[in-house]
């Protein structure tokens, strides 16, 4: 199993459930998504991107990280190239690293769209800031999470699925239903 934690352009804190997520694993750092190198103290084999909104001086601060460079105008996110670039390294399980906030919230829903989809082909795929977590749940698949007692959740159906039950560690079980007119 090769397991790439991406480092995108929006918000990230550091806990120590983020520090046990990314270790041992390999990092792509996309654009600015490369501040939180400095943040988690890690440096990433690659940084790929048109380097747009990339900080002043962390080129030269970066400059022994390996680069591809992109055209500005492209019909590709820079986390979208980071997600292929990962792919093509051999990647089995993705951790996007700053996928919630930031100024874009078209690349925040991209990103969720990106997750599932990658889910959908058998890679697992995890959305954080640190602070939140995204998991995509894919229908026919067995989902267990390790969160604590309390802990606040909420389901958001991209697209309608069948109508089933999950049983919770008290024994308790959740319909698992979204009507279509919802949708």
């Amino acid at each position: 199993m090769s397991r790439f934690t991406l480092l995108l352009g929006g918000d990230l804190t550091r806990t120590p459930a983020l520090d046990a997520e990314i270790a041992d694993s390999r990092i792509i750092a996309a654009d600015s998504g490369m501040r939180h190198a400095a943040l988690l103290d890690v440096k990433p084999e690659l940084w790929v991107g048109d380097f747009d909104s990339v900080p002043d001086g962390f080129e030269d601060a970066y400059a022994d990280v390996a680069r591809r460079t992109f055209p500005s105008e492209k019909d590709k996110t820079d986390g979208e190239i980071a997600i292929a670039a990962a792919l093509e390294a051999g990647a089995t399980s993705l951790l996007l690293a700053g996928a919630f906030g930031g100024e874009r919230a078209d690349h925040m829903f991209l990103h969720f769209a990106q997750a599932l989809q990658l889910s959908e082909r058998g890679i697992a795929a995890k959305l954080t800031s640190g602070h939140q977590e995204g998991v995509p749940l894919v229908s026919g698949q067995r989902h267990s999470f390790a969160y604590a007692d309390g802990t606040l959740f909420s389901i958001l159906a991209f697209r309608s699925f069948p109508a089933s039950r999950s049983k919770a560690r008290n024994g308790r079980s959740m319909p698992l239903r979204c009507p279509s007119d919802r949708l």
